[in-house]
């Protein structure tokens, strides 16, 4: 008789609950959710992109370096 009772006294006294607490709220937790997404969509292309930025500078630099060292290794010793 026990378990009858507290069974029902479990169905009866709860209530649903929802399973994502931010899809089932205001339109406050919808603007977070949608903000979220966009932010983790957009995380990959900026890291990719600050990567290949990195990497096109570096090119760039050393591209200038050799030439900068070239244009000295050229030149004859007495001009300067």
């Amino acid at each position: 008789m026990k378990r009858i009772l507290t069974g029902t006294i479990l169905l009866i006294g709860t209530t649903s609950a929802n399973a994502c607490a931010v899809c089932f709220q205001n339109n406050h937790a919808r603007t977070a959710y949608l903000a979220t997404t966009a932010a983790l969509i957009l995380l990959p292309a900026t890291l990719v992109g600050s990567i290949a930025f990195v990497i096109r500078r570096r090119m760039k630099t050393l591209e200038r370096e050799t030439s900068e060292a070239s244009i000295l290794s050229a030149s004859p010793k007495g001009a300067a």
